[in-house]
């Protein structure tokens, strides 16, 4: 004996509910008195469509009522981030305007010259991030390819953030082939190395940081390791993703757009970018890539 007979059913019908994303259900009509007609069939149909079209309404009003969420969440992170440097570089301005008003140490003075170039370049890096976000979602990052050595690059980027990783109390550890030449895009490359290293900065605890730089079978590989708080397995999957961190933004700060950034001018190079990490171990982020390029 059949389930529908168990259940007093004499005839069945399923529709599958398929949506533009794929199924979502089945709906199931049947009757315990007669068996389903052509014409019950028809209706049974339109009413799957009906049914259908419901659910894919509320799957588009739950995404929607999610992304609006998330970029009022990124709108209020945004402009804390970007208030943090410019009130610190107003501030320093207003110290500069006083300290040259009248005769002083010049030590002093040069000292607050140097707070405000950092906090410009700082607000110039969360800027030109937001404008990437834009590049990169119309599908317009522009790529200028040129001839180069990585290895001289890294050496670069190592030494322009060497005051940082003074103030953070973080040694530096360079293991570079050099030379590394190839066909990249220079200040591509330089955003993403200025992203790994300083979220090595951020979340390395004041511990040593490694950087290495090596030829590879397939191309080169540049490896960013630091000692600090690591990254769980299940932030791992996420990390690379617009908007995302594995930690709070309170207490780390920051847009969560660097690793989405650096993935996807990685990808466009050819490459591929991941992370290997333990919580409370630190963590190692790989960086691969086809030495040249093609336009």
């Amino acid at each position: 004996m059949g389930p529908c007979h168990l259940l007093g059913v004499h005839s069945v019908m399923l529709i599958p509910l398929t949506t533009p994303h794929g199924v979502a259900g089945v709906l199931v009509l049947g009757s315990p008195e007669r068996v389903c007609t052509e014409d019950d069939f028809t209706f049974a149909k339109e009413y799957a469509a009906h049914a259908t079209y419901a659910i894919d309404n509320a799957r588009l009003y739950r995404e929607a009522r999610e992304a609006i969420s998330l970029r009022d969440e990124f709108l209020g992170i945004a402009g804390h981030e970007l208030r943090t440097p410019l009130t610190a570089l107003q501030l320093g301005l207003q110290r500069l305007i006083r300290e040259s008003a009248t005769p002083g140490d010049p030590t002093r003075l040069s000292k607050w010259v140097a707070t405000c170039q950092r906090q410009g370049e700082r607000l110039g890096r969360l800027v030109g991030d937001l404008l990437d976000v834009s590049r990169i979602t119309s599908g317009r990052l522009p790529m200028v390819l040129e001839e180069m050595d990585l290895s001289a690059l890294v050496e670069e980027v190592a030494a322009r953030m060497g005051p940082e990783l003074e103030k953070v109390r973080c040694p530096l550890v360079l293991k570079l082939q050099s030379p590394l030449p190839g066909r990249w895009d220079r200040s591509r490359l330089d955003q993403v190395l200025t992203n790994l290293l300083g979220n090595a900065m951020k979340y390395g605890q004041g511990r040593s940081i490694e950087v290495s730089a090596m030829a590879t079978p397939e191309g080169v590989c540049v490896r960013v390791r630091d000692e600090g708080i690591g990254i769980s397995s299940e932030d791992q999957a996420r990390i690379f993703g617009r908007f995302e961190r594995a930690v709070s933004e309170r207490h780390y700060g920051g847009l969560g757009l660097g690793l989405w950034i650096s993935r996807q001018i990685v990808t466009q190079l050819g490459g591929h970018i991941r992370v290997e990490s333990t919580q409370g171990q630190g963590s190692s982020f790989t960086v691969e890539l086809p030495r040249w390029v093609e336009d």
